[in-house]
């Protein structure tokens, strides 16, 4: 995350997690990913069609939590 956000100045991250999979949720929201909704019927697997999430987390979030602003990181873009 560090590298997208300060090397290749990305504005946002995301990923997409199967709903039930609550302890990698749990790991993405600590990370300070949060939930941008829910695609339903995403993808079959096993014989039915799951449910998944969409999570995200913007560069101007990561900075302020991982960050401290000084002359070797890029300017963040646009809000």
């Amino acid at each position: 995350m560090d590298y997208g956000f300060t090397v290749l100045n990305l504005y946002k991250l995301y990923l997409i997690v199967d709903k039930e999979n609550e302890k990698a949720i749990h790991i993405y929201r600590k990370l300070g990913f949060i939930v941008e909704g829910e695609l339903i019927h995403e993808f079959f697997i096993n014989g039915e069609y799951r449910n998944t999430i969409r999570m995200c987390l913007f560069q101007h979030q990561y900075l302020a939590e991982h960050k401290t602003p000084g002359p070797a990181l890029l300017k963040p873009t646009a809000q």
